[in-house]
């Protein structure tokens, strides 16, 4: 994809003590064991994105969009990607 010049390249991200609040709340993992993971999804996150496009994956230069979710919510933020999907169209 990264040669399509038709995508929208969006970058979500989000305070550690949100995303830790979040981990615990739906998936049930202690504060500990949340953060490990969340460090761990992270960076394989990271190297996958680095592999594929040959950029580096937290540099807001390669995105057209980057959202702290936390600001909005997760649903708000998504209610905010679906509609700048459709007036870019």
């Amino acid at each position: 994809m990264k040669d399509n010049k038709n995508v929208l390249k969006i970058f979500i991200y989000s305070d550690m003590k949100d995303k830790i609040e979040r981990a615990t709340k739906f998936y049930n993992l202690d504060r500990t064991e949340a953060e490990k993971e969340i460090k761990r999804i992270n960076k394989l996150r990271e190297n996958h994105y680095n592999y594929y496009t040959d950029n580096e994956w937290k540099n807001t230069d390669n995105y057209d969009l980057c959202i702290n979710s936390d600001t909005l919510g997760v649903e708000k933020t998504a209610d905010l990607i679906c509609n700048m999907i459709e007036t870019t169209r």
